[in-house]
């Protein structure tokens, strides 16, 4: 279901990961925060692109970015 601004919200870790992204984080960094494998971060990082309808995770961080979502 979509909210508001037009995107399906991100849960907890997907926003987690997008803000660990956008500080620079490779898959591999994120997931060894998280104890996953970097593979499920590309997964969720996949995710929250498509929640976010943007073609790549560039374009995902600046679109967070715009809706506040990058703010702890």
């Amino acid at each position: 279901m979509e909210n508001v601004t037009g995107f399906s919200p991100l849960t907890n870790l997907e926003l987690s990961c997008i803000r660990r992204c956008a500080d620079g984080r490779n898959d591999a960094e994120i997931a060894a925060e998280y104890a996953l494998a970097a593979t499920e971060v590309t997964s969720l990082l996949s995710i929250v692109r498509m929640k976010l309808k943007c073609p790549n995770r560039l374009s995902a961080i600046a679109k967070a970015a715009r809706l506040g979502l990058l703010a702890n």
